[in-house]
């Protein structure tokens, strides 16, 4: 008789399988919202609790992008509705 597996695995495992699969979403969404120019100064940090999180190399990108905000997020829930980002917040950091 095979031994029982605990719960706490099987959750751990899926949402390690599920990761990258959002993350590469999020990630081919953002591209085709944003221009190569604006690419290059972000970074996707993470998204927990229904926040996408993207870092911005400078404060001058950081006011750009927060300009942007609301039609960014429009377009992401449009190509993730699944998803479902509910605010996106900006933090300058390292982007490479």
């Amino acid at each position: 008789m095979a031994k029982p597996t605990a719960i706490k695995e099987v959750i751990h495992g899926v949402i390690h399988n599920l990761t990258p699969t959002v993350k590469c979403g999020i990630a081919q969404a953002v591209s085709s919202a944003l221009d190569k120019k604006t690419l290059q100064h972000i970074k996707i940090d993470r998204h927990t609790n229904n926040n996408l999180i993207i870092k911005v190399d400078s404060s001058v990108w950081l006011y750009v992008l927060n300009t942007q905000k609301e039609k960014l997020l429009e377009s992401l829930n449009k190509k993730l509705p699944n998803i479902g980002i509910c605010k996106i917040i900006f933090k300058i950091g390292r982007v490479s």
